[in-house]
């Protein structure tokens, strides 16, 4: 009989390692994406804003939750009392998507920092 033993317990250490990156680098991105999607929102609607109130209400919402458990969540706020009825439109004024659109433009850049953030978190366990 022929048997070959290893040690897995290098691997075990570097799993529980990534673990710990996975949240950290994932929760970070996802904080950057907030803010990006506030600028991009900010920067390029195409409502008139006499006030400046509803671009001002604009905010990046902090990061909740754990990517792990499946609980993670960031966002994009108008707090504005009247910014659903600019982004969504009503019966008698036009939608403009501001929220929408900032989505549109950055989701490559979003989807590619999420991805960036996945393979630094390997990086780091040792796993690459």
């Amino acid at each position: 009989m022929f048997a070959i033993e290893f040690d897995v317990s290098p691997v075990r250490q570097a799993l529980r390692v990534l673990r710990r990156r996975l949240d950290d680098h994932v929760e970070r991105a996802v904080r950057r994406i907030g803010r990006d999607l506030r600028d991009e929102a900010r920067a390029s609607h195409a409502y008139r804003d006499r006030t400046g109130r509803l671009t001002a209400s604009t905010r990046a919402e902090a990061p909740t939750g754990s990517f792990l458990r499946d609980t993670l969540e960031g966002g994009v706020r108008a707090t504005a009392p009247y910014a659903r009825y600019v982004e969504e439109g009503t019966t008698r004024s036009a939608a403009y998507q501001f929220l929408g659109t900032a989505w549109v433009l950055r989701r490559e850049e979003s989807e590619a920092r999420v991805a960036d953030a996945l393979e630094a978190a390997v990086h780091d366990a040792g796993l690459r």
